[in-house]
């Protein structure tokens, strides 16, 4: 089933090459409700060429969680910052 999900929030750039880590949950004390967790991801415009990249670019320090429920799709991302 596919299901189209609300755009990562505040700018944060997630697709190669500008990738963040993303991975599904499933915990066993929500009773392996899928939860979307991605972590990091850059701050850019998805238009830069990646030969334009730098190490002085911005990276994001967010990370965004998303409970795969209904609910949980309406509610939408979780945002935390990482230290």
């Amino acid at each position: 089933m596919e299901e189209q999900l609300s755009w990562i929030p505040n700018g944060v750039c997630i697709m190669y090459p500008m990738t963040g880590m993303g991975m599904l949950l499933l915990i066993p004390e929500s009773d392996y409700t899928p939860e979307v967790l991605i972590c990091g991801g850059l701050m850019l415009e998805d238009t830069k060429e990646p030969h334009e990249f730098s190490t002085k670019d911005s990276v994001s320090d967010q990370y965004m969680q998303l409970l795969r429920t209904p609910k949980g799709i309406k509610r939408g991302w979780q945002v935390e910052h990482m230290l």
